[in-house]
């Protein structure tokens, strides 16, 4: 089927990004984000975290667009500035509603929260180089432990011989 030259399937040629009509962008942005925004406000008790990114995420797109809006003079170039924030806006309200979503569903599974439970009072392990000796005496343990070994003497053994290369 032979095209047009107004019938084209690439971004840069719809005549929404070619005239650069900043009102229907900055419309159906701001209505996107006030649909979306709404949504995170009612998801804040579910997952505070989550939906404030979202909030922000959302708003810091908008604005965006309404700075492409404004700040840039060219048409072609101000409306593919629009589409491109609109498709991120989209994108990213998307996504973050599904890890709401899917946040929502693991806090309600029983494995996931007795992970929950036991990190509540776990401590953090530092992540730097001094803790290769601490690893090497833990295979080294696991080993043994795998291989057959007394657990309660090798566990005994990995703490002795952790403390005396920390001692130095």
């Amino acid at each position: 089927m032979a095209r047009t030259s107004g019938d084209s399937d690439r971004m840069g040629e719809q005549p929404a990004v070619r005239a650069g009509v900043r009102r229907w962008w900055l419309i159906a942005g701001g209505v996107l984000t006030a649909i979306v925004v709404g949504f995170f406000v009612a998801a804040l008790s579910l997952n505070a975290a989550i939906a404030t990114t979202g909030i922000i995420v959302c708003g810091g797109l908008y604005l965006a667009l309404v700075l492409s809006a404004v700040a840039i003079r060219s048409p072609r170039a101000r409306g593919v500035a629009m589409a491109v924030a609109m498709i991120l806006l989209a994108v990213s309200s998307l996504g973050l509603l599904i890890v709401l979503a899917a946040a929502e569903s693991a806090s309600s599974d029983a494995i996931i929260e007795g992970f929950a439970t036991v990190g509540q009072d776990a401590v953090p392990m530092p992540a730097i180089p001094a803790m290769g000796s601490v690893w090497q005496y833990w295979g080294i343990a696991e080993a043994s432990i795998i291989n057959g070994e007394d657990p309660s003497a090798t566990w005994t053994k990995l703490a002795e011989d952790v403390q005396s290369a920390i001692d130095g």
